[in-house]
């Protein structure tokens, strides 16, 4: 089973959704405009990264990240805090 952890992070001026496969290691960065883009964003990653898509995402509490999961047509949980920070931490390092 695949899982990816997402996180929103700041890149320099710019937010971008940052993927972790922590199997992996693979970190992908993908630029988001507003909340709305997170569907976009999530899809780009996922097409650049056929056929490994995940069977699950992780993600944190925050709003714009309700109903991510229904409308990629993957479940989707949410991440314990330190499990959150891994993400930021790769993100940084991307």
């Amino acid at each position: 089973m695949t899982v990816w952890h997402l996180d929103l992070v700041r890149k320099g001026n710019d937010v971008v959704l940052a993927v972790l496969d922590p199997d992996t290691g693979m970190i992908e960065l993908e630029p988001v405009g507003s909340p709305v883009d997170i569907v976009r964003a999530l899809r780009n990653v996922m097409l650049r990264t056929v056929p490994n898509w995940p069977s699950r995402i992780g993600t944190d509490h925050a709003i714009c990240f309700s109903g991510l999961g229904p409308a990629v047509g993957i479940e989707q949980w949410y991440l314990a805090p330190d499990q959150m920070r891994a993400v930021e931490r790769a993100a940084r390092r991307a």
